[in-house]
């Protein structure tokens, strides 16, 4: 008769634990295939390089730009490609960069940025906080933002 009651109170595991160790799994799972139908393990871009620097210029002078078709005299901004480790993935000269003030995208003109280290881009500053946004190209076909700022 004693060794009856001691088979009864040696149960494996209670049913609480059961149902939590279910739950958990169940968790697990759903979020692995969550995770491989939502495209979360496909791989990521690489993350590119590149310095580029804002500046606001007084006014434009011939120092800045070194032809007549710039606003002379005119508030300028000054955009310069400062290097970076993947400059050199960069597209060739003025498909390297698109440039973006307040929203509106600025065509190359004769002093655009490209895709060599001290590359300036000169550009009329039209009032007195301007949102600039630089987007970067690159050979293997991905671009981007490689400067949001305002000045």
């Amino acid at each position: 008769m004693k060794q009856n009651k001691i088979n009864k109170r040696n149960t494996a595991v209670s049913p609480v634990i059961g149902v939590i160790l279910l739950l958990v799994i169940t968790v697990i799972l759903a979020g692995s295939v969550a995770a491989f139908a939502f495209g979360m393990s496909e791989d990521m871009h690489k993350t590119h390089i590149v310095k580029i620097t804002v500046q606001k210029l007084g006014k434009i002078t011939s120092e800045h730009c070194h032809c007549s078709c710039c606003a002379m005299g005119a508030a300028g901004i000054m955009i310069t490609n400062a290097g970076g480790k993947d400059v050199s993935l960069l597209k060739d000269n003025t498909d390297a960069f698109t440039v973006q003030i307040d929203g509106e995208i600025i065509p190359p003109g004769s002093m655009p940025l490209e895709n060599f280290v001290g590359s300036n881009g000169i550009y009329e500053a039209k009032k007195d906080r301007q949102h600039i946004v630089v987007t970067a190209h690159f050979i293997d076909g991905i671009d981007q933002i490689a400067i949001d700022t305002w000045i």
